[in-house]
């Protein structure tokens, strides 16, 4: 029976709720930021007020006669301030923005961290990899998700402060206006709100496209399909496929680009409507002698501003309620894999086992079924390893062999069954002392663009034990050849990064990778078909050297050929995830017929 996904529960929390949790985790991160933007706001309201009160208070000066002292006076008091606060208000952004781009980068490492350490099946699901890609953007955008919604706060804060403090004035000076654009924007809103909810569904729907386009985009450059595109002539296909995720997200612009238009016209009615009330209104008491010029200018800036804010107000809210939802599906995913991002410790976190550590490996009645699958991968598997054994795994390809590797990697865990290492179960063990119980050569040998001897030690240089890099270099056979290179192991490799860079054979590349596994020296060693596309005969070779490298570890051998049986203490032969038979070489080729059969057929063609 296939095992259930492990899927994240979508969670919808409030605008406020999604608010105190940004601060919070602003605050828990760096609370510095959060009084740098507290000021920038302070500035600008102060910018604000005086840029509203001073063209009225000029009109009233000039109309009471006041003299030019007086009047250059309140000028001059008006123009200090507004520079003050402005230079006030730039600076505190400036300081703002590199923090906050700090803190939005944190936030984004935490979500790779997490990503690496979910469990392997979850990160093949490619439903779970576009929540971790809507997550990245909601963090990574400058002004949307986390930062849209730490600033639309403080905008809001602001916003709604200076609200109340026109609220009282216009209300005062004509409550039939101010019912009029409280009206108007509420209206505003209500249109505002449905409009991005919508476009929000046509972003979400992106994502599958974002993804393929990247997928498309690697493929054509990265040097790897360089050769399959240009001698198959795929580009036309590779067109035609972006072109197609282009033209679906097209589509999708397009109807996010007419709600915005219907949004825009409506909103521009609403505002046609209400300014040509206000202004009407405002004339007619001018004309009428209700009220003098400074009186006009001090009620229109009022209504105006009054008006201004609201709107402000209401698209603070829709905003917040736009990242609200992209904010739901970060805070979902993340508080149902948060015990990913610091992974608690085993039973035996302790444990840290040396290269001569003696690993006792035993599979009792393990079976996995991956998700949604009809059949299992693995039955009933059950086998035990001694210390210092050289076991191999044969079968065709599709046996199920690599799945089981991946059982051994803890990348997946049994369905059925359990694995014990000496005696334990081996999920007690926190992973990071597990993983040092193996050295692995997976099937895809990969290259990094750092230097060759950081690609064997798979660390940085400086925590590097050279020496051990020039014994596992010389073991596998091209110490000779690294050491010709102009800077011999600290040359770098994948030229696309790096024009100094060199390139490895195949066959180099697959014994570099084989060294990276003599230099963690494991006390499980397993090579994985990282010899697949060789010939029999050379990984018959290979194989024989490594055993020779690691006598005394246990070392597992992982292949649909045979080269790697005659030497080994037991072979395990697989067939359709099923034990076909179990033994050392001759007594399989007595009591196997399967393992006869493929054994026969492979040696027959190569006499």
């Amino acid at each position: 029976m296939a095992k259930r996904k492990d899927r994240v529960p979508q969670r919808d929390y409030k605008t406020m709720n999604n608010v105190f949790f940004v601060l919070r985790e602003v605050a828990k991160r760096d609370k510095i930021v959060l009084g740098i933007y507290f000021l920038h706001i302070t500035f600008r309201l102060a910018f604000n007020f005086l840029g509203l009160f001073f063209l009225p208070e000029m009109m009233r000066l000039v109309e009471k006669g006041a003299s030019w002292s007086i009047i250059s006076r309140k000028v001059l008091f008006f123009a200090m301030g507004m520079l003050l606060t402005e230079v006030g208000a730039r600076l505190a952004n400036q300081l703002y923005q590199p923090r906050m781009s700090l803190l939005r980068m944190k936030v984004s490492q935490e979500l790779d961290e997490m990503l690496l350490n979910i469990p392997y099946l979850q990160f093949e699901d490619t439903s779970e990899q576009n929540k971790f890609q809507n997550a990245n953007t909601t963090i990574s955008t400058p002004n949307g998700g986390l930062a849209g919604t730490f600033l639309y706060t403080f905008e809001l804060i602001s916003d709604t402060v200076t609200f109340f403090v026109y609220l009282f004035v216009s209300f005062y000076m004509n409550y039939f206006l101010f019912v009029l654009v409280i009206g108007s924007v509420i209206t505003n809103y209500l249109f505002t709100e449905q409009t991005n909810k919508k476009n929000y569904q046509n972003k979400v729907k992106m994502s599958p496209y974002d993804r393929e386009l990247t997928w498309l985009d690697k493929g054509i450059t990265e040097d790897s399909h360089a050769k399959d595109i240009r001698m198959y002539d795929m580009l036309p296909w590779f067109q035609y496929r972006i072109e197609r995720a282009f033209g679906a997200k097209r589509e999708l612009h397009r109807k996010n680009l007419q709600n915005n238009l219907r949004l825009s016209f409506v909103n521009q009615i609403l505002s046609v409507v209400s300014d040509a009330a206000i202004y009407g209104t405002l004339i007619k008491q001018v004309i009428s002698g209700q009220s003098s010029l400074a009186d006009f200018s001090l009620h229109f800036s009022i209504i105006h501003a009054t008006s201004q804010r609201v709107n402000m107000i209401i698209q603070d809210v829709l905003k917040l309620q736009e990242y609200r939802l992209a904010m739901n599906d970060y805070r979902s995913l993340v508080e149902h894999n948060q015990k990913y991002i610091y992974p608690s410790k085993g039973v035996d976190a302790a444990f840290a086992p040396g290269p001569d550590t003696s690993v006792k490996i035993e599979f009792r009645d393990v079976s996995f079924c991956y998700p949604n699958a009809a059949d299992n991968a693995l039955s009933h598997i059950s086998f035990t390893i001694e210390p210092g054994m050289r076991f191999s795994l044969v079968g065709e390809n599709g046996a199920g062999k690599s799945t089981l590797i991946k059982l051994l990697c803890r990348l997946y865990t049994p369905t059925q069954g359990e694995i014990f290492i000496n005696g334990r179960n081996y999920l007690e063990y926190d992973r990071e002392s597990y993983q040092r119980l193996l050295s692995i050569v997976f099937q895809d040998v990969l290259t990094y663009g750092f230097m060759i001897l950081e690609n064997v030690a798979m660390r940085p240089e400086n925590m590097t034990d050279k020496e051990r890099v020039s014994k596992a270099l010389s073991e596998v056979g091209i110490y000779t050849k690294i050491q010709s290179l102009a800077h011999k192991d600290q040359t770098y490799l994948v030229k696309r990064l790096n024009d100094q860079a060199v390139e490895l054979s195949g066959g180099e590349t697959q014994k570099l990778a084989i060294s990276r596994a003599l230099y963690k020296d494991a006390p499980i060693m397993v090579l994985d078909e990282p010899t697949a596309a060789l010939d029999a005969f050379v990984e018959d070779q290979i194989y024989r050297s490594f055993a020779g490298m690691t006598r005394g570890k246990s070392t597992i051998f992982i292949s649909h050929r045979l080269a790697s049986t005659r030497f080994c203490d037991k072979i395990v032969v697989l067939k359709n995830g099923c034990i076909e038979g179990m033994g050392t070489h001759e007594s399989l080729l007595k009591n196997c017929s399967l393992y006869a059969e493929l054994y026969t057929m492979q040696t027959r063609g190569y006499v």
